[in-house]
Formats: C-alpha cells, sequence, structure tokens
C-alpha cells in the first residue's frame, strides 16, 4: 500500500472559514515546530497545487490502494445535496471538487485510509460525529481523526501533496506562506510564480463565479 502525506496549507491557521467570513485568521504560533518536523519527512514524489483536489491528478498514477495522512481543517469527504454519490466511478469530471474528492476516491475503493489530521481548535469527537453525518458509518469507519499537535509523520512518503488554498490564507501572511515553501526547499523561482498565483485568486475576492473559472478542473475523462 502506497502512504501519502497530504497538507492543506488551512491547518496552520486557527479557523476553519475562508478570509472571506474571517479577515482576520492568526497563523498557529506552533507553525516553526510542525515545520521543521515536516521539512525532515523523506519522499518518493513532493508536488504543490493551488487546489486541493489536485491530489487526484498524482494518485492515480498508482495502481495500487493508498492511505493518506491529511493535514487540513476540512475532511473534503462531503457528501453534499448527495451529487457526490452519483459521480461515475473512475472518471474525473468537473463534479470532482476540493470538498468532496476523498469521498470520490474512497467510493472507487483506492483510499483505504484517511488519517484526518485536525488543528487545535477543532474538537475530534465533534469532528468525528460532523464527517458521520455526511458520509455514514460505512464510510466513516475508514478514518482516523487526531490532533495536530500529536502528529508522528512516517520517515518516508510515496507522495507528499501540499495544498495552498488561498480562500484560507489571509493575504497579510504572504510572507508566511513564502517561509513554508522554503522550509520544503522550493527555489525561489517556483515560490515566485506560486505567489503570483495566489495573489490572482486573492484579487478575485469572494466572487465565486471567478474562484470556480480559476479552480484547478479535470476534464470528462477517465482515470
Amino acid at each position: 500500500m502506497k502512504n501519502i502525506l497530504s497538507i492543506d496549507l488551512d491547518v496552520f491557521w486557527n479557523t476553519s472559514e475562508t478570509i472571506y467570513i474571517n479577515s482576520n485568521k492568526q497563523v498557529d504560533p506552533k507553525l516553526g515546530t510542525y515545520l521543521d518536523i515536516l521539512s525532515k519527512v523523506e519522499f518518493d514524489q513532493f508536488q504543490i497545487g493551488i487546489d486541493h483536489h489536485e491530489l487526484c491528478f498524482y494518485l492515480d498514477q498508482f495502481d495500487e490502494p493508498f492511505a493518506v495522512s491529511n493535514l487540513d481543517a476540512h475532511h473534503d469527504l462531503y457528501g453534499e445535496n448527495h451529487k457526490i454519490w452519483l459521480n461515475p466511478i473512475h472518471i474525473r469530471g468537473r463534479a470532482i471538487t476540493i470538498g468532496n474528492f476523498f469521498l470520490q476516491l474512497m467510493r472507487e475503493k483506492s483510499l483505504q485510509k484517511l488519517n484526518w489530521i485536525i488543528p487545535y481548535y477543532l474538537d475530534t469527537d465533534n469532528s468525528y460525529n460532523e464527517l458521520r453525518k455526511q458520509i455514514g458509518t460505512y464510510y466513516s469507519q475508514k478514518v482516523e481523526i487526531s490532533k495536530l499537535e500529536e502528529f508522528k509523520p512516517l520517515e518516508r512518503y510515496d507522495l507528499i501533496f501540499i495544498s495552498i488554498s488561498p480562500e484560507w490564507i489571509p493575504p497579510f501572511d504572504v510572507t508566511v506562506l513564502s517561509t513554508i515553501f522554503e522550509s520544503f526547499n522550493l527555489e525561489n523561482s517556483m515560490i515566485e510564480a506560486l505567489i503570483v498565483k495566489i495573489k490572482e485568486r486573492w484579487k478575485m475576492g469572494d466572487n465565486n463565479a471567478l474562484i470556480e473559472g480559476n479552480r484547478f478542473k479535470f476534464e470528462n475523462s477517465y482515470k
């Protein structure tokens, strides 16, 4: 089984709200400690994207099942309005979103286990109850929930993926983003290119139509 480390950067701020709901989000004071631990983890492949469901693009390369440790302020297993349950299996169309892509992977049986690592302000029991309301007992029993401060990563992962998720990162913390990127030894040219993309998303404000038009999309193609 492949082991995947997924890091959504929103886990390092103090609420799960977007910056358009809470513009004064503050970075976790323990960020430096977390980066010191995570930056030492070895990997076979490292990828970074603006939107979290880009991870599927890289997971689809694996022929065997995988387990994911997901550091995230959200579980990304939303079964809202039951639409995700109607998504065709192994189709990467536009119905695969930042909020439901892990559920799609579970339905396809490629995601065997999800360890959801939550930030300090979320409660483990409440998070599990919310998860069970979304996806029921069968799928939620495949999810283990633990706290970020207790997380002990493996020495090596087959893939590390970072999702930037700009709608959850305050623009005044752009230097914090640069620090995070530098901790993972990204080249300056890549950091600069990422910052350009992030600022483009920020300029869209709370305009959902513009944001959705800018998001990563899968065309209607098979896995």
